[in-house]
């Protein structure tokens, strides 16, 4: 009888699990829609959602990674890098939402000042990503060109999927 409970037990939870799974899929891609078509409002609310609510699902990072870049577009720099942030320390170093993160967020330091922090993060990038090596900076200045170039690229990088602009209404 235990054995039976048990199996039941794992099949309910391995269910749920996968449901969840598919869930977060479909909350993220309709997040992905609204964004692409410019309802910036509808898909961070569906961006947050996911971060929220499915923590533990391979969408979590590239939820967050989207509401870095929706308030980087908004201008809201303060709830950009805290996302961006919970994207860098939550994922695995190296992988493409992790580069993107760290790229865009390196790139809002850099556009607020803070360049000691933005080449902090760059170099750190030059460890993970082979089109990056900043120079140490305490013998030499930050390559501006290299920064810049990045501030000017970073969209390409972190969003892959042209962004479609909203239609004007007349």
């Amino acid at each position: 009888m235990k054995k039976i409970l048990y199996l039941m037990t794992v099949i309910v939870l391995g269910v749920f699990l996968m449901s969840s799974s598919y869930l977060a899929k479909a909350i993220f891609e309709q997040g992905q829609k609204y964004y692409e078509s410019g309802d910036y409002d509808r898909a961070i609310s569906n961006f947050v959602i996911v971060v929220n609510d499915y923590p533990e699902t391979e969408f979590f990072a590239k939820a967050s990674l989207y509401l870095g870049v929706v308030y980087y577009d908004l201008n809201e720099r303060t709830q950009a890098k805290r996302y961006l942030n919970l994207c860098i320390k939550r994922i695995p170093k190296g992988t493409q939402e992790w580069i993107s993160a760290t790229e865009l967020l390196a790139t809002i330091y850099y556009e607020e000042g803070n360049n000691e922090k933005a080449k902090e993060l760059f170099n750190t990038l030059g460890k993970y990503s082979s089109k990056r090596k900043i120079i140490d900076t305490s013998t030499r200045k930050i390559e501006d060109s290299a920064i810049q170039h990045s501030a000017i690229q970073h969209k390409e990088k972190v969003i892959t999927e042209p962004k479609i602009p909203k239609p004007q209404e007349a």
